[in-house]
């Protein structure tokens, strides 16, 4: 949650899986494991594509996506729960678990 351009592009990017995933649906069988794999390498290859973005300014230190596989799980609950209903308990967690990390470690896990 202290990198909110990271959390901005994994959301871009997951959306973006979830258009794809959305528009070959209606031209190809797309279900079950298929689904879900093609998802998680979609996620995989646009987050790669993030990470060799290079952005020359000092307030934004990364446009990459937060891990390799997230994008694609967030693509994926997109696809079966809605995109405003998964973006909602998504960032309800973070914030939950960024809460839970400041009162248990006073705000940082690693020194």
């Amino acid at each position: 949650m202290d990198q909110p351009v990271q959390v901005v592009s994994t959301f871009l990017v997951a959306i973006l899986v979830w258009l794809i995933i959305k528009g070959l649906s209606k031209i190809m069988f797309l279900y079950g494991k298929r689904r879900i794999v093609l998802a998680l390498i979609l996620g995989f290859f646009f987050g790669y594509l993030s990470r060799t973005i290079y952005v020359d300014t000092e307030s934004i230190k990364s446009v990459a996506v937060i891990g390799n596989i997230i994008p694609g799980l967030i693509a994926n609950w997109m696809d079966r729960q809605g995109v405003v209903r998964t973006v909602s308990v998504v960032l309800l967690t973070a914030v939950i678990v960024k809460l839970l990390v400041i009162i248990l470690f006073g705000g940082t896990i690693f020194e």
